[in-house]
């Protein structure tokens, strides 16, 4: 069961809305999509993901849990995959790629250069989501755009 709880800007929480896997929750139709900067962490490397997709954040998860780079087997069992990125946070809301430039923007000192896929940060997710609040608000998009937190 996955709880989404979706607010806007500082206001309070808009609804709660209850599904049964990220799918569900592009399909109900609930969330308008105009495009989604998110956040994922990545707990073996410490390391924060910001990006930004119009496709379902569970697709773009699953996209990079198969990255060669970061691939890990249970037991080594190259049927048994391990995932090793997570979702951490999400942001509905327009201009969407201009918000992602600008949070990489103000992350840019914790940039991992080294990382072998892009969009890479040496930073929390508290960081993460800071800068990706800060570009919404300097984007004049903060109070319409509409936080995606999930929780299992």
């Amino acid at each position: 069961m996955i709880i989404v709880t979706i607010s806007g800007g500082n206001k309070t929480i808009l609804r709660q809305m209850q599904f049964k896997s990220f799918t569900d929750i592009r399909l109900s139709g609930d969330i308008t999509v105009n495009g989604f900067v998110y956040i994922f962490k990545n707990k073996k490397a410490n390391r924060v993901k910001v990006g930004m997709t119009t496709n379902p954040i569970a697709d773009r998860l699953k996209a990079f849990n198969k990255n060669p780079h970061y691939l890990e087997y249970f037991n080594g069992d190259k049927r048994l995959p391990l995932s090793v990125w997570s979702y951490s946070q999400a942001y509905e809301t327009t201009n969407y790629v201009e918000v992602e430039k600008l949070a990489h923007k103000y992350l840019r000192e914790y940039k991992d250069k080294d990382a072998p896929i892009g969009e890479v940060f040496k930073c929390s997710v508290e960081i993460a989501i800071e800068g990706v609040e800060d570009a919404l608000k300097d984007l004049g998009l903060f109070d319409e755009a509409i936080k995606v937190e999930v929780k299992d």
